[in-house]
């Protein structure tokens, strides 16, 4: 069932859409291989009106819950007038979630973290709002990501972005913190750091001391900062590979319960971390059906390094 949907169908004029469960039926919204334009407002040169409406009027609001399967795959978002492309903050993880292959152009986007946003691109938008979520394996052209944390930015990891030949890649606030970037390469923003507005990292925090370790993959991004000061340095990458797609991964400093990095339902067979110095870990993969393993006192070289996973089915999993 579809409900909380008002407009004039989903290929045509969409005033506001908002995809959720309504009483105690669940939403099957799937669209594959599909396009998806929003009016334009108006067109002064063509003396041309579709609605009366202010910018970012209109959009789409995905609200999946428990019970609900939200597939928007290999699909373009777009329209002539700005609008919105938003997971719903009423949205849970306990929904199916896949945008896989979708295109999103032009929009303000808000990520909620329900899921792994993983192989989608934004082109043209205004801003990517990530709001915690784990951003992997995206394109960004022209498209500038907005965190509220250190620890935010630190969840975007094997993106590409490319400048539109203005405005950063990545805008981040908060406080000042130390992290690791993996696998992001920035193309086409400024080479030295600066205050032009095209630097690929606006750190926007005035104060205190910012380490930003890039690790295998990724490309050292020039720097803007409002006051803080900010170091760039290299870093190495440990690849995990050979898992089962969906599996749960932690890595903690070693002997402790301390948290370097955490991933849910892991897309992708392999899994990159970045890090920086020599640390010793120890890291766990789990998925139900599968039995759980750790690989405890791993020491980690200065260099890049690849280890293989190998999850045995679980014979009591039913």
């Amino acid at each position: 069932m579809l409900s909380r949907f008002t407009g004039f169908g989903i290929f045509g004029h969409v005033r506001r859409s908002c995809f959720s469960g309504g009483g105690g039926d669940a939403v099957n919204f799937e669209i594959d291989a599909g396009a998806l334009q929003f009016p334009r407002i108006y067109n002064r040169t063509k003396r041309e009106i579709n609605y009366h409406g202010a910018d970012n009027a209109i959009g789409i609001s995905y609200a999946g819950k428990a019970g609900d399967v939200i597939k928007h795959t290999n699909s373009v978002v777009t329209s002539a007038s700005p609008y919105y492309w938003e997971i719903n903050s009423a949205a849970t993880s306990a929904a199916t979630w896949d945008f896989s292959g979708l295109v999103v152009v032009g929009a303000t986007v808000t990520l909620r973290p329900v899921m792994t946003f993983t192989s989608m691109a934004f082109s043209n938008c205004l801003s990517v709002t990530t709001t915690g979520s784990t951003v992997d394996n995206c394109n960004f052209a022209g498209s500038k990501v907005v965190c509220s944390s250190l620890a935010n930015m630190a969840l975007v990891s094997n993106c590409s972005f490319t400048s539109a030949g203005t405005g950063h890649a990545i805008e981040v606030t908060g406080a000042a913190a130390n992290i690791t970037l993996s696998g992001d390469p920035f193309t086409g923003y400024a080479t030295t750091n600066g205050s032009t507005g095209n630097e690929a990292i606006f750190v926007n925090i005035a104060t205190g001391t910012v380490t930003i370790t890039i690790g295998g993959g990724g490309s050292t991004p020039s720097i803007r900062t409002a006051g803080a000061t900010v170091n760039v340095v290299s870093g190495a990458t440990v690849t995990f590979t050979g898992l089962p797609t969906g599996s749960d991964i932690v890595i903690l400093t070693a002997g402790t319960s301390t948290i370097l990095a955490q991933v849910d339902a892991h897309p992708s067979s392999s899994y990159a971390w970045g890090y920086s110095g020599t640390p010793t870990v120890d890291v766990g993969f789990l998925k139900p059906g599968y039995v759980p393993q750790y690989i405890r006192g791993l020491a980690l070289s200065s260099s890049d390094s690849s280890i293989p996973v190998s999850l045995a089915a679980d014979r009591n999993y039913f």
